[in-house]
C-alpha cells in the first residue's frame, strides 16, 4: 500500500518569497503535477530547498488540492531539515535547526 507521494526537487515557485500568495506557481511543472496529485488520491509532499537562507516555510492546499503539500526548507545551514511523518497521528513534523513545527494533516487519502 502506497499512503503518501514525496518528491525531492530542485524546480519550484517561480516566486520565492515568503510571503508570496500561492497561486504564483510555476504553470509548465506545478500545474501538471498538481493534476496528478488530485488523480493519485494520496497525499502529495514536494520538498525543494528555498532560494531565501534565512528561512523555510511548508504550504498545504497547493493549487487547490487538499492534499498536496509544499516544503521549503532552509539552505546553507547545518543540520538539515529533518521532517517526520506520521501516518498513525495524521501529522508532520518539521524541524529547521532546532526550532520545530507540526501540522495536522487534514486526511490520508487511501
Amino acid at each position: 500500500n502506497i499512503h503518501a507521494i514525496i518528491i525531492f526537487g530542485h524546480a519550484g515557485p517561480c516566486c520565492d518569497r515568503v510571503d508570496a500568495p500561492l497561486n504564483i506557481l510555476d504553470d509548465e511543472f506545478f500545474e501538471p503535477l498538481s493534476l496528478k496529485a488530485d488523480e493519485w488520491k494520496k497525499t502529495t509532499i514536494f520538498i525543494q530547498e528555498t532560494n531565501n537562507k534565512y528561512t523555510w516555510s511548508w504550504q498545504s492546499n497547493l493549487e487547490g488540492v487538499s492534499h498536496f503539500w509544499l516544503i521549503k526548507v532552509q539552505s546553507g545551514i547545518w543540520p538539515p531539515m529533518r521532517i517526520e511523518i506520521e501516518r498513525t497521528a495524521n501529522t508532520i513534523q518539521f524541524d529547521q535547526n532546532g526550532i520545530v513545527r507540526k501540522a495536522f494533516m487534514n486526511k490520508w487519502i487511501d
